[in-house]
């Protein structure tokens, strides 16, 4: 009811997060600050992501919020090994999700950002090419033209690392 929906809001929580939509897990980013960034995520529990003619569920990212210091690290020792000196070299680049060692180093940390990654029918979430090759690159390219649409940049443009989930 509405005045459920009032009474939640006051400690807190939107009601986009209250309902069923299209996007799950939006709990996982009540750390993200950043208006644009909510406003983004309030259009996809809405409307879902269209990509030649069906509508695709998204779910935000396991660590997709706002990140601690902990789980920083471990995103970032991903593909990685620390050396005798403290010094971390990459040994499998196919594994690396960050180049920020630190939550301060990351927009995540600053509750700035979030990822979001596109749901298949299988109710799996589409990760990596090879899961659904033809799909892959057209979804998350329509994903990143809304999130570009909406004012934010798209990791799916990076230079140094391309991450089509991160939104920011």
């Amino acid at each position: 009811s509405a005045a459920a929906d009032d009474l939640l809001r006051g400690f807190g929580l939107d009601d986009w997060q209250l309902t069923s939509g299209w996007l799950l897990n939006a709990s996982r980013a009540d750390g993200v600050k950043a208006p644009k960034v909510r406003a983004f995520l309030r259009r996809l529990h809405q409307g879902g992501l269209t990509y030649q003619g069906k509508t695709y569920k998204l779910t935000v990212g396991v660590d997709g919020g706002e990140r601690d210091e902990a789980t920083q690290l471990r995103l970032y020792s991903q593909g990685r090994a620390q050396l005798s000196s403290g010094a971390w070299v990459v040994v499998d680049a196919s594994k690396v999700v960050t180049n920020a060692r630190t939550r301060a180093q990351t927009r995540h940390g600053q509750g700035r950002a979030v990822d979001v990654w596109v749901m298949l029918d299988d109710g799996k979430p589409l990760l990596y090419p090879s899961q659904a090759p033809a799909l892959f690159e057209g979804v998350y390219l329509a994903l990143g033209e809304l999130g570009e649409s909406m004012g934010l940049t798209w990791g799916g443009r990076g230079t140094t690392l391309v991450d089509r989930p991160h939104f920011e």
